[in-house]
């Protein structure tokens, strides 16, 4: 395998999967699911799935990106499903889908479907922000899940070893009641690790925030190509009656799926929030983002015609462009961390 480099071995990879029988490519993605089905938030996820009718399906076309896996919407038709990168490792792919089920979850609170996408992205900053805030929270879940699992790991074997010791002691398997006080001992262990876990996933989640300069161009290119491009119209959703504020996204932020998943990130203010979370957006994505805001008003009021709609959206385009176009913006250490 080490003789193979740079093309050869991408294309040795190609063949390699194309004679691969169906059963074993089905295995690769079993074993990534063994991985992680055996835990409540996780095994909760891959039961959402299946009741969103959300699949799983391996896609070639995947090599190129540096993600083990995509969410794919259909904006006409609401269809997921969920793209897998062939020639990851299983554990990618587990953590990969970790990530993306969290994005499946996120729209499932947010009641967020392509039909009612336009409900949630009231304006070029609302939907900034929601993108940003969607992938900095999956990044940050797919931490902590890693040590739950890690930690039910070591909590089973300190069970297993305490039910052996009884064992020992009494001549017998641990009883009812002795079962009862292992589990509340388990559940006791959980609990004490909440406020650290929110602490982590706050950590991780303003750490995330610093890496998202591709979504933030993406995001914006998507919301032009949808919103204000010179081949469209201009929709109505930003005068729609429905508000979808910053309430909304921080809805999902919870170190967990379970409805009573306990928030992090609460002890700031919307306004700190709203702050920390667009503090590392570059200059150019943000001076696009106040152009969009400002032509979609003045269309929603009807203050523009179709000469300066035109307009607008000529330089729009032109302003994207040009920050699609810059390099990518360094890190820097987030002021909230």
């Amino acid at each position: 395998m080490g003789i193979f480099k740079g093309k050869l071995r991408e294309k040795f990879e190609e063949a390699k999967w194309a004679i691969t029988p169906k059963r074993a490519r089905r295995g690769k993605l079993d074993e990534a699911i063994a991985m992680i089905s055996n835990y409540p938030e996780t095994k909760f996820l891959l039961d959402l799935m299946t009741q969103e009718g959300v699949g799983v399906t391996f896609d070639k076309n995947m090599k190129n990106g540096p993600a083990a896996a995509q969410l794919v919407t259909h904006r006409e038709t609401g269809q997921q499903y969920i793209a897998l990168n062939p020639y990851a490792p299983a554990t990618d792919l587990a953590l990969s889908l970790i990530h993306e089920m969290r994005h499946v979850w996120q729209d499932k609170v947010l009641q967020l479907t392509p039909q009612t996408r336009a409900a949630g992205e009231p304006d070029s900053e609302t939907a900034l922000m929601l993108a940003r805030v969607r992938e900095a929270d999956a990044h940050a879940f797919v931490n902590l899940m890693v040590r739950r699992i890690q930690n039910a790991q070591i909590d089973a074997a300190d069970l297993k070893s305490i039910a052996n010791q009884l064992q020992q002691a009494t001549g017998k398997p641990p009883d009812v009641y002795q079962a009862e006080v292992l589990e509340k001992y388990a559940e006791r262990k959980f609990k004490e690790r909440l406020d650290d876990d929110a602490k982590q996933m706050s950590a991780d989640f303003l750490w995330a925030l610093q890496n998202l300069d591709p979504y933030d161009r993406q995001s914006m290119v998507d919301y032009h190509i949808r919103y204000t491009s010179p081949a469209s119209e201009p929709l109505p959703h930003a005068a729609s009656a429905k508000k979808f504020d910053i309430d909304h996204i921080r809805s999902i932020l919870h170190i967990g799926v379970a409805h009573e998943a306990p928030a992090y990130l609460d002890h700031l203010t919307n306004a700190e929030f709203k702050e920390a979370v667009l503090s590392d957006v570059s200059p150019e994505i943000m001076s696009t983002v106040s152009l969009m805001n400002h032509f979609e008003k003045a269309a929603a009021r009807g203050a523009t015609g179709p000469r300066e709609n035109f307009g607008y959206r000529r330089s729009i385009e032109e302003r994207l462009a040009n920050a699609v176009n810059q390099p990518p913006r360094a890190q820097t250490p987030s002021r909230y961390g």
